[in-house]
């Protein structure tokens, strides 16, 4: 009985109890209709048995944060994380992705709203010339071409950077949303904010462009001010555009820039050619 009471062997005991507790769990959840509650209860259990088995510190440790994520909020973890970090920064802004079904409500407003006004034909809109393409002819909805040729954007702009891309963006200060972005580039010295724009229509409004781009500059003078960084704005627009067509984004571009000097912008101004899109791309996703 005194050898089993040991530190080690009484460590080493729990742990197998807490690994069989684990397995049978697990096994149940196979047969049973509440599986991800048992899921979870097994997760805990081989979680505890690894930890004993370890009779580690750190392990304790880093198993009372896993465990914790199954019965508790995960705002509350962060939180917690942040103070042991002794990160002040986090409690300044935080960034949250974007869930998928608010990306693709706002794409498909955006794409709504640019392709009523190119319709329109109103001069004011200042509509500039994109020639046609294959790609205007396809079956995919405004919302599903946006989002494949920002996919394929993304991992074009990696290749060029060499860096990952923080995909769609949402900075939380103070607990209210402050701006969303399309994608955030973090380097040592500076944050690249990216703001993506295409389309396969022969018209787009130049004026809509230069509204949103406002809008957006204030959120990045905003991320700019939280975040204490340098940062960069820039556009990537997507599509088979005229030359004079490019010359005008590039003159708003120049600019916006004289208007706002805190903050530098530029663009990319491509083809789908550029970033590998092609009509194959959009058969495969048709069904």
């Amino acid at each position: 009985m005194q050898e089993i009471l040991k530190s080690e062997s009484f460590n080493e005991l729990l742990s197998l109890l807490a690994f069989g507790s684990g397995l049978i769990f697990g096994i149940v959840s196979i047969f049973h209709s509440e599986r991800e509650y048992l899921l979870r209860i097994t997760a805990i259990f081989l979680v505890v048995s690894v930890s004993l088995f370890a009779n580690n510190a750190y392990c304790y440790f880093a198993s009372i944060f896993i465990i914790a994520t199954a019965v508790t909020q995960l705002d509350f973890l962060q939180n917690l994380a942040a103070i042991i970090r002794g990160s002040k920064e986090y409690f300044d802004y935080k960034k949250e992705t974007i869930p998928v079904n608010e990306i693709e409500k706002s794409k498909e407003e955006e794409i709504e709203e640019a392709e009523r006004i190119s319709e329109k034909k109103d001069k004011d809109s200042n509509l500039l010339d994109i020639q046609s393409s294959a790609l205007e002819h396809s079956n995919l909805s405004g919302r599903q071409f946006f989002l494949l040729v920002e996919n394929q954007t993304f991992r074009y702009l990696e290749k060029k950077y060499r860096q990952p891309i923080e995909k769609y963006q949402r900075i939380i200060s103070n607990g209210r949303n402050v701006v969303e972005f399309d994608g955030i580039i973090s380097t040592k010295e500076f944050d690249i904010i990216l703001e993506l724009k295409a389309s396969r229509r022969t018209l787009y409004p130049a004026k809509f462009l230069k509204e949103m781009l406002e809008r957006q500059l204030e959120g990045v003078r905003e991320y700019k001010r939280l975040s204490k960084k340098r940062v960069e704005f820039k556009l990537i627009f997507v599509g088979e555009l005229r030359e004079s067509s490019k010359d005008r984004i590039k003159k708003l571009i120049k600019e916006m820039n004289t208007e706002n000097t805190d903050i530098q912008i530029s663009v990319d101004l491509l083809t789908f050619e550029d970033i590998d899109f092609k009509t194959d791309i959009t058969d495969s996703n048709k069904s």
